[in-house]
């Protein structure tokens, strides 16, 4: 693309900036702020091909949530999890870990298809057309589990321009802001979500928090636990046994999250869960269908 070197307009990137912070006040989610940012980045005329970005987070499926922007195509979410502890080899080949490793901000290489790639994810950039990367990692604190890495990649003939950079490491520390608070605020959800239940868990969070208030909800209930919890426990290590409870908790949360279900609570080896209903027979046969229907997958 021949806009690669085009003059980048210090309006329409304060314009952008304007709207993260708007943004972040007004509670919007990582997926809208990030979707948000790269579609206005786009159209402000940076000729971006790819953008990722990846944030730690504190919940209990997955360890880091990474958003992919494809200029045409959207964006897309995922979830990662690292298996005992261990990373994957995925990440112990990115460019991210030879950030982290070496405690380096920033790492910008030129993509030559002549030059064999330095890193695995360099082959699919070339097949996108990508000429220029640039990776950064952006800590929230001094704490640097916590925070945010990312990439920029463009298709443009001259690659990044000193301009394009000036503006993406300006934008960059205003993305951690209004991000920052939207993971803070996600990092809540989850562990009300987690400990309360979802509906409960909102409560608590809009400020319902007074000793002995509640309401009373119609529901389908349902207890369950992991059948030979206990033999487990008696005859298998701790590991074993913990990691097996993380599996069956993995194989129930996602029936029991679907069709206006929410776990409650994990007690042990054992959840509830619930199905709330309007006071009406047609709506508790619903409610108690979706919950045989979670227990049987």
């Amino acid at each position: 693309m021949s806009t690669a070197q085009a003059e980048i307009s210090t309006i329409l990137m304060d314009k952008v900036a304007d709207w993260l912070t708007q943004s972040a006040l007004a509670g919007n989610d990582l997926e809208t702020l990030v979707k948000g940012f790269c579609e206005r980045l786009a159209a402000a005329g940076l000729p971006l091909k790819r953008v990722h970005l990846s944030f730690s987070m504190l919940h209990p499926l997955y360890d880091a949530l990474g958003f992919t922007w494809l200029r045409g195509q959207g964006l897309e979410v995922e979830g990662f999890r690292s298996e005992n502890g261990a990373h994957s080899d995925r990440f112990l080949t990115s460019p991210y870990y030879h950030l982290l490793s070496n405690k380096l901000d920033h790492l910008r290489r030129r993509l030559d298809p002549s030059v064999p790639s330095e890193f695995p994810v360099f082959d699919d950039l070339r097949l996108m057309g990508v000429t220029d990367y640039m990776a950064f990692v952006l800590p929230f604190s001094g704490n640097t589990s916590q925070g945010m890495m990312g990439s920029w990649s463009t298709d443009g003939a001259g690659g990044f321009s000193d301009n394009m950079i000036s503006a993406l490491l300006r934008l960059q520390s205003h993305l951690a802001i209004a991000t920052k608070m939207a993971v803070l605020t996600k990092l809540a959800d989850n562990m009300m979500t987690t400990y309360l239940g979802g509906d409960a868990g909102r409560r608590v969070l809009d400020g319902q928090i007074k000793r002995g208030e509640g309401d009373t909800i119609r529901a389908a209930l349902v207890m369950g636990d992991m059948r030979g919890s206990s033999r487990l426990a008696e005859t298998s290590g701790r590991e074993i046994y913990i990691d097996t409870l993380n599996q069956f908790f993995d194989a129930v949360a996602a029936p029991f999250n679907r069709k206006g279900g929410q776990i409650m609570s994990f007690i042990g080896d054992g959840f509830i869960a619930v199905y709330p209903c309007e006071r009406h027979r047609s709506q508790s046969e619903i409610a108690c269908q979706a919950a045989l229907a979670a227990a049987h997958k």
